[in-house]
C-alpha cells in the first residue's frame, strides 16, 4: 500500500488502513516528465504510489501522446518506462511553502499559498482539460501530473489560486438541440395519434 497510509488494525487477512486529513491542494515539484499513451498511465501512477517520489512531493509531470510534447526532448522520459525507472528515483527535498487557506465548492477551489521558491501547487483532483486557472486574476495553464491530477507551475511568493470546471459550450448545445428533438418526437407522435382517432370517428359516422 502507498506509504502515506498508516495501519490502525489487523483482522486475519485483513488490514484497515488510515489516511492523515489532508488539504486539497499539495505543494510539490514537477522536475520530471514521462511521455506516452493513455494505456501506459495506469501502470505508471500505481508505480508512482509506491515510490519514495510521493513522499518526496515530487509529482511527474504527464503528457499524453498528442498533447504537444516531443520524444526527442531529453527531459521527456517514456511513460512505458515508469514501472523501471520510479522506483530507483528519489526527488529532492520537498519546497518550502504552506496553503494558507482554501475552500471547495462543487466544481471549483481556491486556495491562497505561501511559496518561498518555485514550485509546483497541485490540485488533488482528476486532470482534465476543461479545469481553468487563474493565480492572482490572471489565467494560467494546467498541466496533468502524477497519478492524475492538476498542477500548476508557479514562482516564490503568495500567490491567490482559483481552479473552476467549465464545461465545454458545444456539449451545452448538442444537449439543448437533443432535447429539442426528443420533444419534436413526441409532438409528432402525440399528433399522429390524434390524426388516427380523428379519421376513425370519420369513418365511424
Amino acid at each position: 500500500m502507498p506509504g502515506f497510509l498508516e495501519v490502525i488494525d489487523r483482522r486475519g487477512r485483513y488490514v484497515l488502513y488510515e489516511a492523515r486529513p489532508s488539504s486539497y491542494f499539495a505543494i510539490g515539484r514537477s522536475d520530471l516528465a514521462f511521455l506516452g499513451r493513455k494505456a501506459d498511465l495506469l501502470p505508471a501512477a500505481r508505480f508512482w504510489l509506491r515510490s519514495r517520489l510521493v513522499a518526496a512531493r515530487e509529482f511527474p509531470r504527464v503528457l499524453l501522446t498528442g498533447m504537444g510534447a516531443s520524444p526527442s526532448d531529453r527531459r521527456v522520459q517514456p511513460l512505458s518506462s515508469a514501472a523501471r525507472l520510479l522506483p530507483t528515483l528519489v526527488g529532492r527535498p520537498p519546497p518550502a511553502g504552506r496553503v494558507l487557506v482554501e475552500t471547495a465548492a462543487p466544481q471549483s477551489h481556491t486556495a491562497h499559498v505561501l511559496l518561498e521558491e518555485a514550485a509546483t501547487v497541485v490540485l488533488t483532483v482528476t486532470y482534465h482539460p476543461n479545469w481553468r486557472a487563474t493565480v492572482n486574476g490572471v489565467d494560467m495553464p494546467t498541466m496533468m501530473v502524477m497519478p492524475s491530477f492538476i498542477g500548476i507551475a508557479l514562482p516564490a511568493g503568495r500567490h491567490e489560486i482559483s481552479l473552476a470546471y467549465r464545461s465545454d459550450p458545444r456539449r451545452v448545445l448538442l444537449l439543448s438541440a437533443g432535447i429539442a428533438l426528443i420533444v419534436l418526437a413526441v409532438a409528432v407522435a402525440a399528433f399522429r395519434r390524434l390524426r388516427r382517432r380523428a379519421v376513425r370517428r370519420v369513418a365511424r359516422s
